[in-house]
């Protein structure tokens, strides 16, 4: 059912009734709120729910077991219900442009996920079963007001790409340098001071951006990365020639080298 780009404000509880569908678009729309019957559409698969003014899911939300991709970018959503947890066939999530502070302790049940949009939220911290999300491949959780990433973050080593820029990060844990999967990472814009030495460990990295921090010093362990594009600028380095920016041996990118993103921005409050 496709019922995009109208302007309807809210649907009725009758709605649930439809059982068959497996595709739902309401993208587009005014809606402010789900009915609780919502939840009745079980043989759902795909939810497309973008560009509305939702502010809250359904606690029946979590009975859409069979859910696979589910689009709510661009609404006015604080929290998400107890119940998401459950949706643990879920394969993509894009949640970026929404007001969220916060994310449920049983988020890291979402054992299927591969693909993690949070960007531009209110997030200042990680549940610790984030960790649990042993299958993500790409994760985007720039644009929010996180300090700190908990030490199970190490456990996402199948995670080849993650952006977070743009946050209040002062430091990285240890176990970062167990994302040995890594190909691009994107950090510029936050508070970071120094790098674990761990950071060595991170073999497959290609793309490192980290301008726009506080860093003073690189761990000795960067030596051994083979990176093909780099950004260091607008950091504390008192020292161009220190010897682990030459080990490194690099060739510094000034412009974005990945077509398919924009540079970061600034900070924004």
């Amino acid at each position: 059912m496709t019922l995009s780009r109208n302007e309807l404000t809210h649907l009725p509880p009758s709605f649930g009734d439809l059982v068959g569908l497996f595709e739902l678009r309401l993208d587009n729309n005014q809606l402010t709120a789900l009915p609780d019957s919502f939840g009745h559409l079980v043989g759902l698969e795909e939810i497309h729910l973008s560009h509305n003014q939702l502010t809250s899911l359904p606690d029946t939300f979590g009975q859409l077991d069979r859910l696979r991709s589910l689009y709510l970018e661009y609404n006015e959503l604080t929290a998400l219900p107890a119940t998401f947890g459950k949706l643990v066939h879920l394969e993509r999530i894009r949640l970026s442009k929404n007001k969220l502070s916060s994310l449920p302790d049983d988020v890291g049940e979402l054992s299927a996920l591969r693909s993690l949009d949070l960007e531009n939220n209110r997030l200042s911290k990680l549940p610790d079963s984030f960790g649990k999300l042993v299958e993500l491949h790409v994760r985007s959780l720039s644009k929010n007001q996180l300090t700190s990433l908990p030490d199970s973050f190490g456990q996402l080593t199948t995670l080849d790409s993650l952006y977070i820029e743009n946050n209040r990060l002062t430091s990285l844990p240890d176990s970062f340098g167990q994302l040995t999967m890594l190909e691009q990472l994107i950090l510029s814009h936050n508070q970071l001071t120094q790098l674990p030495d761990s950071f060595g460990k991170l073999v497959r990295l290609k793309r490192l951006s980290l301008e726009y921090n506080k860093l003073e010093s690189l761990p000795e362990s960067m030596g051994s990365l083979s990176l093909n594009y780099w950004d260091l600028a607008h950091n504390n380095f008192n020292d161009t020639t220190d010897p682990t920016l030459s080990a490194i041996n690099l060739r510094k990118q000034m412009g974005w080298p990945n077509p398919m993103r924009r540079p970061p921005t600034t900070q924004t409050t």
